[in-house]
């Protein structure tokens, strides 16, 4: 009889909640802006506001244009401009290559977990730093290796990030 009564509760509550969410999805007017609007696409980018760094750019036109998309995205200020984007997700094909290509850094996030950024990487030790060379810089006798964390920031000899 319980297990009886707990599937019953299971499916009233499955049932109930997905009417909740067809009511609440039904009147696409009241539907946030950025889930409909081809922005789920993690090439999109969306500018907007004027910055001398990233923290300006909390709450500029290319953050609001960003906060309902589906992804998770990264702001930053690039070339005196705020910039948002969906964040890739990224290995490093070997010390030479990252797969972000000119997206930035491939950033270690947790075990297994990376995702390109062009803003700079906080860290507490070198293991919280990319596994590739920065793109465009010469790759000195260390390799990925010469990536030092100084002033909780991962940086790497001749390389300076994107963004600030």
């Amino acid at each position: 009889m319980t297990t009886e009564l707990t599937s019953l509760f299971r499916s009233v509550v499955f049932i109930g909640t997905a009417a909740l969410f067809s009511f609440a999805c039904a009147d696409d007017t009241v539907q946030p802006q950025g889930f409909d609007n081809g922005r789920s696409d993690p090439s999109s980018t969306a500018s907007g506001g004027a910055c001398k760094t990233n923290a300006e750019c909390i709450g500029s036109p290319a953050d609001r244009q960003f906060k309902n998309v589906r992804c998770g995205y990264e702001i930053y200020c690039s070339a005196g401009s705020c910039f948002a984007e969906c964040q890739e997700s990224c290995r490093s094909v070997s010390e030479d290559v990252s797969s972000c290509g000119d997206a930035g850094l491939c950033q270690p996030l947790g075990q297994n977990i990376f995702a390109c950024t062009r803003k700079p990487i906080s860290c507490t030790d070198r293991m919280d730093c990319p596994a590739s060379v920065p793109p465009g810089v010469p790759k000195v006798d260390a390799g990925a290796a010469a990536w030092r964390c100084e002033d909780k920031l991962c940086q790497y000899p001749g390389y300076d990030y994107q963004t600030k």
